[in-house]
């Protein structure tokens, strides 16, 4: 996308191997050192410079260089690409202070939370003997209320943004993907982590908003998933998909909701629009 005269951005996590310093695909950078999920005073590299921001909450404050990113590509009259990655509601599940107190009632548990036979499960999991009974279901209730509670701050930054986008012109202009890398276990079938093919652990949300394309909103009902996302950005910008890329362009499906995507009627310009991916 740089190569072919996008502003490119990156706001938030890279990769848990990364040490932070600005990579050179990226005009913009704001990243921390090694995946770290700290919520209060992270320390940032910003375009290079490694600043601890003191006393401030991490997704105030990725919100707050995502609109500065947005202005700058407005200023330069370019299309952009931005990738805003948030890292609520990682561990340590930290609330923004004035969410900390918050009444919350929680989603009803489902009929498999903390079964009491595993016998028709694969090995590795018939062997556990440790079903989540007293303080390991008062556990996985405290961390799941801690998670919904990080997103109330999540969600007045992404409207903060999505303003920002409207107040630059380019909010109906934009492809906006929304995505969680991974689903989590709340103590159904006695499991409490991400790393199952369980549907609690696989499903992920993935809403996309681009009004050239999506005219009014629907529910698609074919698979998709995350590899799909690079192959449809270079679709949208006119810019020849590898042949060795994973996933597929997701643009026909897009375009032909009524009609089962099964025939292209559209086909992206070069530099056909904006791109800015959320995830949480």
């Amino acid at each position: 996308m740089h190569e072919n005269g996008y502003a490119t951005g990156l706001v938030g996590k890279y990769l848990n191997s990364w040490k932070g310093e600005k990579r050179p695909e990226f005009d913009y950078w704001v990243s921390f050192q090694y995946g770290e999920t700290r919520y209060i005073s992270p320390r940032l590299n910003v375009n290079g410079e490694w600043i601890r921001h003191t006393d401030q909450y991490t997704t105030y404050i990725f919100g707050d260089y995502a609109m500065e990113f947005f202005d700058q590509a407005a200023k330069r009259n370019k299309p952009f690409v931005m990738l805003l990655a948030f890292n609520a509601p990682h561990n340590p599940v930290t609330p923004a202070p004035e969410d900390e107190s918050m009444e919350l009632t929680l989603p009803e548990r489902r009929p498999n939370f903390n079964e009491e036979d595993l016998t028709d499960k694969p090995s590795w999991m018939s062997l556990k003997d440790d079903p989540l009974v007293g303080s390991g279901t008062e556990q996985v209730d405290e961390f799941r209320r801690a998670q919904i509670l990080t997103l109330f701050a999540l969600d007045r930054t992404l409207e903060k943004v999505l303003a920002k986008l409207e107040e630059t012109g380019e909010m109906d202009k934009t492809m906006i993907i929304f995505l969680s890398d991974n689903g989590v276990h709340w103590g159904e079938h006695r499991l409490v982590k991400k790393n199952s093919i369980y549907e609690e652990s696989v499903r992920t949300p993935f809403a996309i908003r681009y009004p050239p394309l999506i005219p009014k909103p629907y529910t698609e009902t074919e698979i998709v998933a995350n590899i799909d996302i690079a192959p449809t950005l270079l679709d949208l910008a006119g810019i020849p998909i590898p042949a060795d890329m994973d996933g597929l362009s997701l643009v026909n499906l897009m375009n032909n909701q009524e009609h089962g995507g099964k025939e292209c009627y559209w086909k992206a310009g070069p530099r056909a629009g904006n791109i800015t991916r959320s995830t949480r």
